[in-house]
């Protein structure tokens, strides 16, 4: 597909959706964007939490991370999006501004800012960015089926809407997110469209809170662990709001009851790190605990060797893949997909291409790393051995967990290289790439284990839930 201004159709106006019109947009393509929730009239991110209603973002209210790879993001392709978060009280918060004294830093530390920021706050500010720019028409409908023709490489050339509209389209971009039916459409029409799955495992327990109003939740302490059969952490939010999150085995049926307010109360107070950190803000929940589940590690094939299985369509965000949400990789990895397709459009190669070689080697990685990061804990907590295929992993998970994290305070090394590798600044394996770090690592292994989190275990935690529904029944 050349430069020539083509027709978009994007299915979704979640956070790749909207990324992907904005960009293409300004690239002076003609874009529309069908999304299924209607969202009313917000005076602020803030409101966007407690009054926007998203049935199809099952991740809508869940903790969520901005790393400073979105932030960088933007700066470079939205930075007018950067300007209406500020303009909404999102701050910018650099990690090591905060836990290194002054001269220990370096100027590359600055790449490391990030946002204090929940979802429905960012997905407000690039609404707004498009309604400001008036060039992109948003429907509220439901996407029916694509308008294609079949064969071995279907060519997708629109979308039918549920209430009969066609929308013709030179490329259709598929922002519908993880439960998305495009690739089952795509094979119903003859696609050989292949597919990596794999189980995270985990059900999760989100609960956002509002700090009284005299008190700040800042990074400081923010807890994190694992206690063997659950494991939890924390986030900061935006307007005075912080989370915190459990993360339950799918096969454990007895903790499912954390669902309720009151068992999850009764938990995160018994772990001591989490109960003295949320303890120092006097928070008032702002809803019950928020439900995720089916959570996988999955990316779909487009493109096999250099040859597209579909023509005319492109997946970006959920919808192209998905990882453990524990990472907080998925927001900064849906606009490094979304950014990706308005100079996919002017590539030579084709824009099924083009795109995939722009986001091919990122998703892979990432979706390997999250995969065996699952199956290792999987191991650790049901006390299975590790098969061969996932030793080395084994080992490098040990380096980080007894080598690493426990010595961030007093090693700056460790502390930079985890922070940008979890932010993505860096490949996420990029720890393990620097043989001194490695060498390194494993002196501070020799050293001691660090000990488990402290915290109930399981059958504390079964006794406080239990009491705690009792006690509300």
């Amino acid at each position: 597909m050349s430069a020539t201004p083509a027709r978009l159709v994007v299915i979704g106006a979640g956070l790749a959706g909207l990324a992907t019109a904005l960009s293409a947009s300004r690239a002076g393509h003609d874009v529309v964007v069908v999304e299924r929730d209607a969202m009313p009239a917000l005076r602020d991110g803030d409101e966007a939490f407690t009054h926007w209603a998203r049935p199809s973002v099952p991740q809508w209210r869940l903790v969520h991370n901005l790393s400073a790879r979105v932030r960088e993001l933007l700066l470079a392709e939205a930075p007018d999006v950067l300007d209406l978060l500020r303009a909404d009280g999102i701050e910018e918060v650099n990690p090591i501004e905060a836990l290194l004294p002054p001269e220990l830093r370096r100027p590359e530390d600055a790449a490391l800012t990030g946002l204090v920021c929940r979802r429905p706050a960012f997905e407000l500010a690039l609404r707004r960015a498009l309604e400001h720019d008036g060039k992109v028409r948003l429907l509220v409908g439901k996407v029916h089926a694509l308008g294609l023709t079949p064969g071995a490489t279907p060519v997708v050339n629109g979308v039918l809407l549920a209430d009969g509209t066609r929308l013709d389209a030179d490329l259709v971009v598929d922002a519908a997110g993880r439960r998305t039916p495009v690739p089952q459409w795509l094979r119903e029409a003859g696609a050989d469209l292949r597919t990596d799955s794999e189980p995270c495992e985990l059900i999760y327990y989100s609960r956002y809170f509002r700090a009284a109003p005299d008190r700040r939740p800042d990074y400081l302490g923010m807890p994190r662990g694992d206690l063997g059969h659950l494991h939890y952490w924390t986030f900061v939010g935006d307007h005075r709001t912080y989370g915190a999150v459990f993360g339950v085995p799918t096969w454990d049926h007895e903790l499912r009851e954390l669902r309720h307010g009151a068992s999850w109360d009764a938990l995160a107070a018994e772990i001591p790190a989490l109960a003295a950190w949320t303890g120092r803000f006097d928070g008032t929940p702002l809803h019950e605990p928020q439900v995720m589940a089916n959570n996988h590690n999955t990316r779909h094939h487009y493109v096999v060797g250099d040859r597209p299985l579909v023509r005319g369509l492109v997946a970006v965000g959920d919808a192209l893949s998905t990882t453990n949400p524990m990472r907080a990789w998925g927001i900064a990895m849906a606009l490094t997909h979304a950014f990706a397709v308005a100079p996919a459009l002017a590539s030579d190669d084709g824009v099924e291409l083009a795109h995939h070689r722009a986001v091919e080697a990122q998703n892979r990685l990432i979706h390997e790393i999250s995969a065996v990061t699952d199956r290792l804990r999987r191991y650790r907590w049901r006390g299975l051995p590790v098969p061969p295929a996932d030793a080395a992993a084994a080992e490098e998970e040990s380096l980080l967990s007894h080598g690493v994290l426990p010595f961030l305070g007093e090693q700056p090394e460790f502390l930079r290289a985890v922070l940008r590798s979890m932010a993505l600044i860096d490949p996420p394996d990029a720890l393990f790439h620097d043989p001194a770090v490695v060498e390194r690592a494993r002196e501070a292994r020799a050293r001691g284990v660090a000990a488990a989190s402290p915290g109930p275990d399981r059958a504390r935690t079964l006794e406080l839930v239990a009491t705690a529904l009792r006690e509300t029944a």
